[in-house]
């Protein structure tokens, strides 16, 4: 390719073309359902090691959602999210998710998205409505009916905001609608050596991360949330264990999330 560079587009082209005319075709797909009831992961690895198969063995894990196992084996999937299935409308809880529509925000968005989940709650400090707009990843699944997302200004690091913006979550997606997830993403970067490291510096590091986490498990007592509550995921890092240059304060915020789950 370095060497020839014209040589090695022309001979893209060529294959383009041959894909494009059904002359080569992708190899051929083999899927299993991990939890298939004819067919199961076990089941695939039994059949690849036969060594007689041409092409890929996929094994499908389940989504992790509970209304979308109701019939995992024939859902279809749809890049658009135009597919609908017959489910009381609380069955579909709202998923919130923590520091706005940042890099860790936008993936899980589209995750859930592609997973079957209709409601999503997005608590962000400066985000709003008009912010999803630019989530080109997504714009698909905005257009249709079934699916509501929508960004709720809130800084966890404040109790008080904290409380109100779940209040406002009622407000938006009803009443008898459950909470049935939070995916506490926010964090923020402050980084120095130690000997330059000031309370400054730490608390901006743990406010967002430390702080947000126990007023979202305080409130989740206070409120009842837990009822209802299936999925309390928590962003840490393997650097409150490994450590991580000029990141101290971050390590150690990472490492009281790592505490707070373990005493949950």
């Amino acid at each position: 390719m370095e060497e020839n560079p014209v040589w090695f587009g022309g001979m893209l082209n060529r294959v383009k073309k041959l894909v494009e005319d059904g002359i080569i075709k992708s190899l051929p797909l083999r899927i299993f359902n991990m939890r298939g009831t004819q067919e199961n992961g076990i089941d695939a690895f039994r059949y690849m090691q036969r060594a007689q198969h041409i092409g890929k063995v996929i094994i499908r894990i389940p989504t992790p959602f509970k209304y979308m196992e109701l019939d995992t084996d024939t859902y279809a999937d749809s890049s658009n999210g135009s597919h609908e299935m017959n489910i009381p409308s609380n069955e579909h809880g709202v998923y919130i998710i923590t520091g706005g529509l940042g890099g860790i925000g936008r993936v899980m968005i589209k995750w859930m998205l592609e997973e079957g989940v209709r409601n999503i709650a997005v608590l962000s400090r400066c985000a709003s409505n008009e912010s999803l707009k630019e989530l080109v990843e997504i714009s698909e699944y905005m257009k249709s009916d079934s699916i509501k997302i929508e960004c709720i200004k809130c800084d966890v690091s404040n109790k008080v905001n904290v409380e109100n913006a779940f209040k406002e979550i009622s407000n938006r997606f009803g009443e008898l609608t459950p909470i049935h997830g939070i995916f506490h993403a926010a964090g923020l970067l402050m980084d120095g050596a130690i000997a330059s490291q000031t309370i400054e510096m730490m608390e901006s590091v743990y406010a967002p991360k430390v702080y947000g986490a126990w007023n979202l498990h305080e409130c989740c007592e206070s409120l009842g949330l837990n009822e209802t509550l299936r999925y309390f995921v928590m962003f840490s890092s393997v650097a409150s264990l490994l450590g991580n240059f000029g990141q101290t304060n971050y390590s150690a915020a990472n490492s009281c999330l790592d505490s707070l789950i373990g005493s949950q």
